[in-house]
């Protein structure tokens, strides 16, 4: 059993008409462990904190802005869940969050797609990429704890 800080992870999404299109904020980080042919996963933005004082929504408030580069006030994230990740191998929780974004934001994520982002000091390489649910639930690039918790907030929200 794996043992690490539990982490806070937010489904960033723009609602379309039909539910299968509406776009969700996706990173592609370098994992050294991914089984994937780059080396890197298709996950949902956030992550943990090294100061055990922060609360989850203040670690998605600064994961986002570290890993989107958007600054988005702590009062628009709606807290969902909060789950252990893979009880069969790890011991720690996510807290899931949403936030719909407005136009310009979405817009503003999109101007993002081919930048790095990331705190290099802690090696990580991360690129931001916008799905629409459909393709996320069509695609083998994603991981089932993912897709779980995007399906959560899809129910809750639609």
């Amino acid at each position: 059993i794996i043992s690490r800080p539990d982490i806070s992870t937010a489904v960033l999404y723009k609602k379309a008409e039909k539910i299968e299109d509406w776009e969700i904020v996706v990173v592609k980080e370098f994992r050294s462990a991914s089984v994937s042919d780059d080396g890197f996963v298709m996950e949902l933005p956030g992550g943990s904190s090294k100061k055990s004082n922060k609360s989850p929504t203040e670690t998605i408030v600064s994961e986002i802005e570290e890993e989107i580069g958007l600054s988005i006030r702590s009062w628009r994230f709606h807290l969902h869940f909060v789950r252990q990740m893979v009880s069969t191998m790890s011991i720690h929780f996510s807290y899931v969050f949403s936030v719909e974004l407005s136009d310009s934001e979405m817009d503003f994520v999109k101007s993002q797609r081919d930048k790095v982002l990331g705190v290099e000091a802690d090696t990580e390489r991360i690129y931001i990429e916008v799905w629409k649910y459909s393709d996320i639930m069509k695609s083998d690039a994603m991981d089932w704890t993912m897709i779980g918790m995007i399906n959560q907030v899809m129910f809750e929200k639609s």
